[in-house]
């Protein structure tokens, strides 16, 4: 149940999806969503092949990745 939360992280803010060509997260599209409010932001994802971090800061009106 508390499951898809974490996973709402990931996908909705972090921005990690599994790309529909290559299915169980072998390859992964990376669209992180710049929510308004915050500085930073980093999820990750444990999947069968590693994993996956997504993390970012904003500076002013720019965006960068650590």
């Amino acid at each position: 149940m508390f499951g898809e939360i974490g996973a709402w992280l990931y996908k909705g803010v972090g921005g990690i999806f599994p790309d529909e060509r290559h299915p169980g997260f072998k390859h992964v599209r990376m669209k992180p969503n710049f929510v308004k409010g915050l500085s930073q932001f980093e999820a990750h994802h444990d999947g069968p092949y590693g994993r996956i971090t997504s993390s970012w800061k904003r500076k002013g009106k720019k965006y960068s990745t650590p």
